[in-house]
């Protein structure tokens, strides 16, 4: 049963809460994170705000607070891929965030088939599971990939605990969450 706008912690989401280092992250790699979308999101929309359309398991429309950039930011950013992963995870971790206050995420090691533990902490052997993907620009890509994430995050069989996967596209901006 999709959650409303109104269950995933209200209209705006400001990826500077990323930077403050509360939700499990060090504020480094919050602030990281927030800068990567923000070179992503201010390639088509003017800072400080534009509207995230977010569908499937989680749906609305939400305010999403970014930064404005300065000029050695945005080149220092000449690597696309790395901004639209990176950024990706800012959002996503945003919005998972705010649908769950309590929660917190921590990165996972690679090779288990998803990004991030997110739960109560300090514990996160029963929490969900986090499967992000980023797309720069092609709205019609983003069912495709959501299906690829999915099967990727449901070959970890360790556990029951939930599995989202999140596929965040810049350029509409949107994003599809699914539990996977």
């Amino acid at each position: 049963m999709p959650i409303s706008n109104a269950e995933a912690g209200g209209p705006e989401l400001d990826l500077e809460r990323l930077a403050g280092g509360a939700t499990g992250l060090t504020p480094t790699q919050g602030a990281y994170m927030a800068e990567a979308a923000a070179v992503c999101l201010s390639r088509k929309h003017p800072p400080p705000v534009t509207e995230l359309r977010v569908r499937g398991d989680l749906v609305g429309a939400h305010a999403l607070r970014f930064r404005t950039l300065t000029t050695n930011a945005q080149a220092a950013w000449g690597d696309l891929d790395d901004a639209v992963e990176s950024g990706a995870c800012g959002v996503a971790i945003v919005l998972l965030l705010a649908r769950d206050k309590s929660s917190t995420v921590l990165r996972s090691s690679k090779g288990g088939g998803f990004d991030f533990w997110v739960g109560p902490g300090p514990d996160f052997q029963d929490a969900a599971r986090l499967e992000v993907s980023g797309i720069l620009s092609g709205p019609a890509r983003v069912e495709g990939r959501v299906q690829e994430k999915v099967k990727q995050i449901r070959r970890d069989v360790s556990s029951a605990a939930p599995r989202w996967v999140a596929v965040v596209e810049f350029s509409e901006p949107g994003a599809k969450v699914v539990r996977a």
